[in-house]
């Protein structure tokens, strides 16, 4: 094949090891000529085969495909490209701990991790995996492991700003690009101001002066942050560079430390409206019980769209009907979403526990979320799932009918499910609600959801539940 017939990956351009290619739905890597002989020991390799087994990496063979330029292709096992954004603290947790789990095994074998950012995790399931096989290398300094700079700046910063519950840094730095100013004028992470937030937390000195009580006051962390600060200042004047004299890489040299504390972290939650949504509605004594809208739900999926192998869950909470279609369906590949991170949090442990690589969960806001088209493409599925979410998006959040239905079918290969709520924002449990406008009814519903699709099926499941099932 020529290579204006194959799509390359637009996250593959920096790599000298090879270029990631798509084509007819599969994943293929075109190795650099230069690599070819180094590529076909590594995959021989017992290490490789060991990671291989773990499912740390993907499953990887030798490809008969012809690309003009190359003379080795590898194909990769296809996984879900769920993107640093939309991790929750426990997929950050998860991911990190792999990372360094993964350079531990290539040390023993005199091999290391050349890079250590998170664009190259993706999952399988719930469970991260690092697909970026050109950037395992030989040791080039015995002293220090090569990526220990980023894997501090993409994981072990933002998981300290996530135990202090500075959220709103989490979120702006995962959602940058590359961690770094990329115009001018140039400033990565060291340079800037939150190191010196970070720095200024009681937890940060603990770390590393915990058996030297005697210097983990107040004026102790003040006198250093101004020595730091005046050093770097001198520093780039003198050498216009950035310094890199700060206290925690100074002090934190060894691995296993780092991994410790990341192992051991515990988010102390900030509250938020809807992670315990599902319990509080669908849990009796300690128990989850099975309503009947949801048994009819997985019957009219049964019989409407027996043809689907996947589907995703939008706005779905914690997963409770997600979790009954991994059991009571045959489909290969559900994607649980919602824009709580803790109700995301909470599914994800609850599925990591249940070890089914069929579901995958992760954080969005459908309706507002970065890169909508891009987000639809990686995630679109044959069965859109929208249960108990569009009142909310008309009274309460304002948003247009239209504009709902468009974003369903952006995410959607055939089928959509979606129920409409008569009643508005109205409890089933005290009967009470707010009154709704006179526009909101179902002849108004039904008459925008017939543009976007062929309705083949309407059905009252409950007293405000009216589910729509379509197709297009």
């Amino acid at each position: 094949m020529k290579i204006t017939d194959v799509y390359f990956s637009t996250k593959s351009m920096v790599d000298d090891f090879g270029r990631i290619f798509f084509y007819n739905e599969h994943v293929y890597r075109a190795i650099n000529p230069l690599n070819e002989e180094y590529c076909r020991q590594l995959i021989k390799s017992n290490f490789f085969k060991d990671l291989q087994d773990k499912g740390f990496i993907p499953k990887t063979t030798i490809s008969d495909i012809q690309l003009e330029g190359y003379n080795l292709i590898l194909e990769h096992e296809k996984l879900i490209e769920i993107q640093q954004h939309e991790w929750s603290f426990e997929m950050f947790k998860s991911s990190a701990l792999l990372v360094l789990e993964i350079n531990k095994i290539c040390n023993n074998y005199g091999f290391e991790l050349k890079d250590a950012h998170t664009f190259n995790i993706l999952f399988r399931g719930v469970k991260p995996v690092w697909v970026d096989i050109g950037s395992i290398s030989p040791i080039k300094d015995q002293s220090k492991w090569i990526a220990y700079d980023e894997f501090l700046s993409v994981f072990y910063v933002p998981i300290q700003f996530y135990l202090q519950n500075e959220i709103y840094i989490v979120r702006k730095l995962v959602e940058s690009n590359f961690y770094l100013m990329q115009t001018a004028p140039f400033q990565q992470l060291w340079d800037s101001k939150l190191i010196e937030i970070l720095k200024n937390k009681p937890f940060f000195y603990s770390l590393f002066f915990r058996n030297l009580k005697l210097f983990n006051t107040r004026n102790f962390n003040q006198n250093v942050n101004k020595f730091i600060h005046r050093f770097n200042k001198y520093y780039h004047s003198l050498l216009k560079k950035p310094a890199k004299l700060f206290l925690y890489e100074k002090k934190m040299k060894n691995i296993e430390e780092i991994e410790n504390s990341i192992a051991t972290a515990e988010l102390n939650r900030i509250n938020s409206e809807w992670h315990n949504y599902h319990k509080i509605n669908y849990k009796i004594n300690g128990n989850f019980i099975v309503p009947y809208r949801f048994k009819r739900l997985l019957e009219l999926l049964n019989i409407y769209c027996n043809d689907a192998t996947s589907a995703i869950d939008l706005a779905g909470n914690e997963g409770f009907f997600s979790n009954l279609l991994l059991e009571n369906s045959k489909l290969g590949r559900i994607i649980l979403t919602d824009y709580d991170a803790n109700a995301i949090d909470n599914a994800y442990q609850f599925f990591v526990r249940k070890n089914d690589e069929r579901i995958s969960v992760a954080l969005l806001n459908f309706m507002f979320t970065k890169e909508l088209y891009e987000t639809s493409v990686r995630f679109r599925s044959d069965i859109v799932i929208a249960l108990a979410v569009t009142h909310h998006l008309f009274l309460t959040q304002n948003y247009s009918l239209e504009t709902i239905l468009e974003r369903l079918k952006l995410f959607s290969r055939k089928y959509v499910i979606v129920e409409f709520m008569p009643l508005g924002l109205w409890s089933i449990h005290t009967k009470e609600g707010k009154q709704v406008p006179n526009w909101y009814n179902q002849e108004w519903f039904e008459k925008s959801f017939k543009r976007y699709f062929k309705i083949l099926h309407v059905e009252k499941l409950e007293e405000n539940r009216i589910v729509y099932l379509g197709s297009f």
